[in-house]
């Protein structure tokens, strides 16, 4: 008689082979979990950058129809002293108040020779240690939504009436200083939000604080006469503002006449205060509107801010090469629109 061996059911199956299986099978949806992951990543990317889009396109309607850029807004403390902005009284008008602008000094940055202003653009806290951030204050959150959605809350004291002239969304004519025409023509908000916007009131980071000063800030109350627009991480739009200097020195750098905010170029030249990234996108350039994108880190903020936000952590802090590429990576994922 024979006898079979070393057979078996043909249903049946191995040890071996189920824990295989089993493992095939993890993989493939840690492979689809990542990939899902990724694809909402992206679109959370792509919906940030379409809103950026949205409010380039309700600054160019803005500066068609009053022939001038949005302003922009002093926010405050810490891009400015408290009583600089964003909202302070109007002395023409007794007892009203008005929004608190920037000048064209500094919207430039730098002085008849060409220096930088230190107290706009320059290291945190008079020191430029790698670990800190490089502060550079020509922006506002508050912009976009008061000159492009009339969101400004502030009121007059006795009567009420609000400071852009129009009760809600819209506005009377905006005025270059800053002021709402009380004669002008009332005008509809030139930006609508989209589901995916938030626009919020009494908006304040507190990463701003540590970003600008050197030091955090706490027991922040934001103003309740401020609104901004955030983005996919609840950080708000930022609207840089500056101006290029006349190139009376063809000898000189490109970087001294074009003037362009540190966070639009790329951060291994941030140590030259003449660099400049690209020179035939910002030979032209007036503003820009950035987002912070998915990471919520423009970039700018201190190297352990921005460890915490991208999940990682640098083996040589003091490595200016590590220290730019980590900026770089933050400020890879910011959605940016560059206007001219």
């Amino acid at each position: 008689m024979v006898r079979a061996c070393g057979r078996r059911g043909a249903a049946g199956f191995t040890l071996i082979e189920i824990l295989i299986s089993l493992a095939v099978i993890a993989v493939l949806i840690s492979l689809i979990t990542v990939g899902v992951r990724g694809a909402l990543r992206q679109g959370k990317g792509l919906s940030e950058q379409f809103t950026a889009s949205g409010l380039q396109t309700a600054v160019e309607q803005f500066r068609n129809d009053f022939g001038f850029e949005p302003p922009l807004v002093a926010d405050g403390a810490p891009l400015s002293t408290e009583d600089e902005g964003p909202v302070i009284d109007d002395p023409r008008r007794n007892g009203f108040k008005r929004i608190g602008v920037r000048d064209r000094a500094f919207l430039l940055a730098r002085n008849d020779m060409g220096d930088i202003d230190e107290a706009i653009v320059g290291a945190v806290n008079g020191y430029s240690g790698l670990s800190s951030s490089f502060s550079d204050k020509r922006y506002s959150k508050f912009s976009l939504a008061f000159y492009l959605m009339g969101e400004c809350g502030a009121r007059h004291p006795e009567n009420g009436d609000p400071i852009d002239g129009v009760q809600g969304s819209g506005m009377l004519t905006p005025l270059r200083d800053g002021r709402f025409d009380p004669r002008g023509s009332r005008h509809e908000s030139f930006y609508q939000p989209r589901s995916a916007d938030k626009v919020r009131r009494q908006y304040v980071e507190a990463i701003e604080f540590e970003e600008h000063t050197g030091s955090p800030g706490s027991d922040l109350q934001g103003d309740p006469s401020t609104a901004a627009i955030l983005g996919i991480a609840d950080r708000a739009f930022r609207y840089y503002r500056w101006e290029n200097l006349p190139l009376t020195d063809p000898t000189a750098k490109l970087g001294t006449f074009l003037n362009v905010p540190k966070i639009l170029q790329d951060p291994a030249t941030w140590s030259d205060p003449d660099a400049s990234s690209d020179e035939a996108e910002y030979r032209a350039g007036r503003y820009a509107i950035v987002g912070s994108g998915v990471d919520g880190a423009f970039g700018t903020e201190p190297v352990a801010f921005l460890e915490d936000a991208l999940g990682t952590s640098l083996s040589n802090p003091d490595d200016p090469k590590a220290v730019a590429a980590l900026r770089a990576r933050a400020m890879a994922d910011n959605a940016v629109e560059v206007g001219r």
